[in-house]
């Protein structure tokens, strides 16, 4: 289906940000939002169903009650997260494909249905291509303080992306597979996907070094510490000063961590992970995504943690105990993200993960909310849909 066909079914600001290679208007955000909230209350019944009872009004299904006419984003209730894994959330009859999470206990499995493509594809790489340009400015600006000031980002203009992405090459249906298999073919001249794989990326690895050639090592946050403890174990048997052999080795290569441990290990902090795999791959910082299943945009750390989302992409955090009360920078409560690309099934979701904003607009993850599961899913009251 051409954009054309597509536009009468998008809404207007969506097809404008489509048509602009994903220029938004910052002085329109809040616009747009509205937007987007009044086409979802029309398309999307289990939305709708949401905002009419947890506001506690009685649903209309032809139109949209003034007292729902909200004036600002934070006024619309977000979906919580959990809903994926029940309901079909999507304001189209059809879709194009639908990913899967993953559950380590088998129950639970999130879907998210995609109508159109090469729109999550598009906000998919140009989402990329802004924190590349974000690598690129952070060699030359002044960091601020207890923020970036540590960080010594290589050349981003990577030739080759490695995807150590082993929990989720096992099964089928992964947006993250999908998306850094994008990724690899049309942002990068070579790479590919090792499902614990050491010694041949170790060999790969080496390879790349002699052609001199920046490498971006993406993966799962248990088989980057694995590979770590691999490579340690490798060099320590062939030489006497690994310290420097892998400082050498890994020169050129910038290490992303994706999160998640996936039952293979003690939870760990951002922090922890981080401060490990610096160490391990003798590295001044460990790059950072953000993302989930049920989101089509992604969110990028230039290190420690603190993230900054693409134009498109917003961060509220709401008070735990009230989802009806957000809560000012500097504050931990749970992350809420506005997704315009979300715009095919919910742009305003509640996820159960914990953390912060600051002032400038980036937020750090701190965890899950409590008795949540492996994935962050929570088990808080709301009301049946």
């Amino acid at each position: 289906m051409s954009l054309q066909e597509l536009t009468p079914m998008i809404p207007k600001s969506i097809h404008d940000i489509l048509n602009s290679q994903f220029k938004v208007d910052s002085n329109k955000f809040t616009e747009t939002c509205l937007e987007i909230y009044r086409f979802q209350m029309q398309r999307n019944e289990v939305f709708s169903d949401w905002v009419h009872l947890s506001l506690g009004f009685a649903k209309n299904a032809k139109n949209i009650p003034e007292n729902l006419q909200f004036q600002h984003e934070s006024e619309i209730p977000f979906l919580p997260i959990s809903l994926f894994k029940t309901k079909k959330i999507s304001c189209y009859p059809n879709h194009e494909i639908y990913f899967t999470s993953s559950s380590t206990t088998g129950v639970g499995i999130s879907q998210h249905h995609i109508h159109h493509l090469k729109d999550y594809e598009q906000a998919c790489l140009n989402g990329y291509d802004l924190f590349l340009k974000q690598l690129n400015e952070a060699k030359k600006a002044s960091f601020k303080p207890g923020l970036l000031d540590t960080i010594k980002v290589q050349n981003p203009n990577y030739d080759v992306i490695a995807a150590l992405l082993p929990s989720y090459l096992d099964r089928s249906g992964s947006g993250l597979i999908y998306m850094v298999d994008q990724l690899i073919k049309v942002r990068s001249k070579e790479g590919g996907f090792y499902n614990l794989q050491f010694e041949q990326l170790l060999l790969d690895l080496f390879k790349w070094k002699r052609e001199n050639k920046r490498v971006l090592l993406w993966g799962v946050t248990f088989g980057l510490l694995e590979f770590s403890r691999f490579v340690n174990t490798e060099f320590t048997k062939e030489t006497t000063d690994p310290q420097t052999l892998i400082s050498e080795l890994f020169s050129q290569t910038d290490i992303l961590e994706t999160g998640g441990m996936k039952g293979r290990g003690p939870e760990l902090t951002r922090t922890e992970v981080h401060n490990q795999l610096c160490e391990g791959f003798r590295k001044n910082a460990i790059l950072s995504e953000y993302g989930m299943t049920e989101l089509t945009s992604q969110a990028y750390s230039l290190g420690n943690g603190i993230f900054q989302c693409p134009p498109w992409m917003k961060i509220l955090i709401q008070d735990p105990s009230d989802f009806r009360t957000f809560l000012p920078a500097n504050k931990t409560g749970r992350i809420c993200v506005i997704d315009l690309m979300n715009y095919h099934s919910c742009s305003f979701i509640a996820t159960d993960d914990l953390g912060k904003t600051f002032p400038d607009g980036t937020f750090e993850i701190s965890g899950r909310i409590d008795h949540s599961d492996i994935r962050g899913c929570n088990q808080l009251v709301f009301p049946t849909i």
